[in-house]
């Protein structure tokens, strides 16, 4: 299958990991330490303090990625564009989630967000900027929608809702199906033990550290 770029521009990729809101959601700041360009992964919510955060490391944010669009993973969104003009992507299966408060779960919350997809992702795009560059795997599951971000030349992942350390992401919600997280946690358990995951909550693990969890649950 042919992969399209979104390319906002050697390597050495840094991850800086804020963990915000009541549900302790991971947002992931991802730059080349040399280049400053940076892509936003999930900024839950404090929209101030990932702005703080963003301007203490000098970063120039070109983009916001969401893996699934649930409230905790696009609540400070709303902060950053009256900041930032950064275009957000997210899989074309959560468009419209992204865009109804009833399905993204924010109206339970009473916070009410419906946002507008500016890039619709695909199975086997790229978002790349400069020094950085993350292939868009489709895990539903969780949602219809969710993706993991996978960058092979350093060996880790941005999983998402889709793979924790010692869990997975629920099947209990609507838009859910344990049949398709059970196809998707396949798909990841094909990558190398080493790759690291960086989760949507909680801490980092590895592919070869989940492998029983996976096993157990297929």
């Amino acid at each position: 299958m042919s992969r399209r770029g979104f390319c906002f521009g050697e390597r050495a990729m840094e991850i800086d990991l804020l963990t915000v809101g009541e549900y302790q959601t991971n947002c992931y700041l991802i730059y080349h330490e040399s280049i400053r360009d940076a892509i936003i992964i999930d900024p839950g919510f404090e929209g101030e303090r990932i702005i703080s955060r963003i301007k203490e490391l000098e970063l120039v944010p070109q983009i916001i990625v969401i893996t699934h669009a649930h409230f905790d993973h696009i609540s400070a969104i709303p902060e950053l564009s009256a900041v930032y003009n950064l275009p957000l992507a997210i899989h074309r299966d959560d468009v419209s989630r992204l865009a109804d408060p009833n399905q993204n779960f924010s109206g339970v919350s009473g916070c009410f967000i419906s946002l507008k997809a500016d890039i619709e992702l695909e199975e086997g795009d790229l978002v790349e900027v400069p020094g950085v560059s993350l292939e868009v795997i489709h895990t539903p599951g969780h949602s219809t929608g969710s993706i993991i971000l996978v960058n092979h030349d350093e060996r880790l992942l941005f999983s998402g809702d889709t793979l924790f350390y010692k869990g997975y992401g629920r099947v209990d919600l609507p838009g859910s199906s344990s049949k398709q997280l059970r196809e998707s946690l396949e798909k990841i358990k094909q990558l190398p033990d080493d790759f690291k995951v960086f989760p949507g909550h909680g801490p980092a693990t590895t592919i070869g550290g989940e492998k029983n969890l996976i096993d157990y649950y297929l």
